[in-house]
């Protein structure tokens, strides 16, 4: 059986403090913490990569960190980075003691001066740490909290062991009022899972209700090992069909190496989006890489920068 532990044994430490540049032009730093996938997501891909596709786990200790500082200090240190953008501490399933680990990884950047901008899909008590942190750092905090329905059923098959989407939309809640800046991630939409028209708008109302006003949505992405990922974890007549959609043309936008769906695919389903957002008032973040094939929109670093919307792009591109 395949856990969180197992992952912990055979771990080797790799620390990657890099830039990467994205599609629409953006640079940012990013500090890769580990890889060990997003709980029991079955739609994740890294969690793919470790149980079916060969992937070697690493793990970033606060150690490693102070020498990866140091090698940014001899360049420029940054003015800010997306934190851990493959591991996800913060929700119920990860082990305390990383969890404690990454918190003061966390402060020690935010006390260098770095803004820190990350994902998780964690509630209210396992996100305590970033709470505290949004408390005393505001908006040097940056937080995407993962959403993938409000319908429980589908949570159910789809994310088994994370929190409800109530109670992740809670914590997003309490770490705006505690001084953070907060998105909402949408997704990742998965056709004919989450993303029929009344689904999409419900997960919109459920986010407006709660005070949010910034939502990115997210696109599943193809990866080594998902389709036995899913095939195991919901069924093998949804794995045929999410993986159909990643042979479809234009599914390879992302490179010959990293599949995702097709632009028509995603065009339609935005246009719901765009007309739930409108309706409630809520900011849909884009920028052009989604015309490129990202998966999920830019974390940008503080003022938020939203740029065109993706339905513009879309316009701009055909």
């Amino acid at each position: 059986m395949f856990s969180m532990k197992d992952l912990f044994d055979t771990t080797v430490s790799k620390p990657l403090l890099s830039v990467k540049r994205h599609a629409c032009g953006a640079p940012g730093w990013r500090l890769d913490t580990g890889l060990i996938g997003v709980g029991e997501a079955a739609w994740c891909p890294d969690r793919a990569r470790l149980r079916f596709g060969g992937a070697r786990a690493f793990l970033v200790s606060e150690r490693d960190l102070e020498q990866q500082l140091e090698r940014a200090r001899r360049v420029k240190a940054p003015d800010w980075l997306l934190f851990a953008p493959h591991e996800d501490a913060f929700t119920p399933h990860a082990l305390p003691e990383r969890r404690d680990e990454l918190v003061r990884m966390m402060k020690r950047l935010l006390d260098s001066g770095i803004a820190l901008t990350l994902t998780t899909r964690g509630d209210v008590v396992s996100g305590q740490g970033l709470v505290t942190l949004a408390k005393q750092y505001g908006r040097g905090l940056s937080v995407r909290v993962g959403v993938f329905s409000t319908e429980s059923r589908v949570e159910e098959k789809w994310e088994r062991g994370l929190p409800t989407a109530a109670r992740r939309l809670a914590l997003a809640r309490l770490l705006s009022e505690s001084g953070a800046r907060v998105e909402v991630e949408l997704g990742p939409i998965v056709p004919f899972a989450n993303d029929d028209v009344r689904q999409l708008k419900d997960s919109m109302r459920a986010i407006a209700r709660s005070g949010l006003g910034v939502v990115a949505p997210r696109w599943i992405e193809d990866a080594p090992g998902l389709e036995r990922q899913i095939e195991a974890e919901v069924s093998p007549s949804t794995a045929r069909l999410v993986t159909g959609w990643f042979r479809q043309p234009g599914s390879n936008m992302g490179g010959a190496s990293r599949r995702i769906l097709p632009l028509q695919v995603r065009k339609s389903r935005l246009e719901h989006l765009e007309e739930a957002a409108n309706h409630l008032g809520v900011q849909l973040l884009a920028c052009g890489c989604s015309d490129a094939g990202a998966c999920v929109s830019c974390h940008v670093g503080e003022p938020i920068r939203v740029r065109a919307s993706q339905l513009e792009l879309f316009g701009r591109q055909a």
